[in-house]
């Protein structure tokens, strides 16, 4: 169950979405009553959780699952300071502040769905993660066929990490 968390560390801050009530665009809709990100092309919001591991930087063996992405679209892990009201972004909501993002771009499937290279709070910048400090991380991804106004990008639900050696 993406968000459910490996270790007791990882806790689902808020979908990004419906936090002051608004929704990104009318035709890529956000609501209380859905899990996820704001509505993509392909029906649905991408949804971030953990897949495996735990969020001790010493181990490495954390891995995120990314669900409901279109398929084929690029996409990125963004981190940085919990936003507790999320903006207006590009398709989406961005739940994160003073984001940095990560080093490693991927692909989803055929399935819409993307893991995370073992370890990814190793791919940030220096500074980004610090041990102790709530980290929230969200999946920024391709997405087109939305509106004919919207932008190109929209962002999966957040979640927050409190990295421990």
């Amino acid at each position: 169950d993406p968000g459910a968390g490996g270790s007791g560390q990882v806790v689902r801050a808020h979908d990004g979405l419906s936090i002051g009530g608004f929704a990104a665009d009318a035709n890529c809709p956000c609501g209380p009553d859905r899990q996820g990100g704001c509505i993509n092309q392909s029906g649905m919001g991408a949804l971030l959780g953990v897949e495996t591991g735990s969020e001790s930087l010493g181990a490495g063996t954390l891995s995120l699952l990314t669900t409901g992405i279109p398929n084929f679209s690029f996409c990125y892990l963004i981190a940085g300071d919990p936003n507790p009201a999320p903006i207006v972004f590009s398709n989406g909501q961005l739940a994160v502040s003073s984001g940095q993002r990560s080093s490693v771009i991927q692909q989803s499937n055929n399935q819409g769905s993307v893991v995370t290279a073992a370890n990814p709070l190793g791919t940030f910048p220096a500074g980004t993660v610090v041990i102790g400090q709530s980290l929230a991380l969200q999946m920024l991804y391709r997405d087109l066929g939305c509106a004919a106004s919207s932008g190109a990008f929209n962002l999966s639900n957040s979640i927050v990490v409190v990295p421990r050696l």
